[in-house]
């Protein structure tokens, strides 16, 4: 059950690395990072719509699997090509996603809160920290800055930051 523990702080504690780099990345290059998540989102969808394209077309079995991977691949790459050239929609997209996984995170460290409470006793700090994330979550999903991609991504920046801050002293 030790090394259960252990196994577990360690992984937590490099997700929490993970988030704080992430968030780091977003505030400092607000502009790059959004490009980022825009061109290689839709170059994946291009590459994965061209194999399954060329895996249909190379195929000596034409069933109905195979026709069906020819049209999953047909409409991912056009979805790839249209990211490609709206952006804006696929942010807001990106950062509901991003909004989440707080979300998602924020519910984990509550139920975790209450795991030690139930276990030590005190469940303070580490219940705030997760109701707060849950918050930045929900503030995300939200979006009540309207079409401002730049403050959107920038709570979003500060909230991974926090989540991984915050969890780095709940892990350890």
């Amino acid at each position: 059950m030790r090394a259960f523990f252990r196994h577990f702080k360690f992984s937590a504690f490099g997700a929490a690395i993970l988030c704080v780099v992430l968030g780091a990345a977003i505030l400092i290059w607000p502009s790059l990072s959004q490009k980022f998540f825009c061109y290689a989102f839709g170059t994946v969808l291009i590459l994965c719509g061209v194999l399954q394209v060329a895996s249909y077309l190379v195929a000596e079995n034409k069933n109905l699997l195979s026709r069906l991977m020819f049209a999953g691949g047909v409409i991912a790459a056009v979805a790839g090509v249209w990211i490609l050239f709206t952006p804006n929609r696929v942010l807001t997209l990106t950062v509901i996603v991003m909004g989440v996984l707080l979300l998602y995170h924020g519910v984990m460290d509550v139920k975790y809160a209450f795991d030690v409470k139930a276990a030590e006793g005190k469940a303070g700090l580490p219940l705030l920290f997760g109701l707060l994330t849950c918050g930045v979550g929900v503030l995300l999903l939200v979006n009540p800055f309207g079409e401002h991609l730049d403050l959107l991504f920038l709570v979003c920046g500060i909230g991974f930051i926090f989540d991984g801050v915050t969890d780095m002293f709940t892990v350890s």
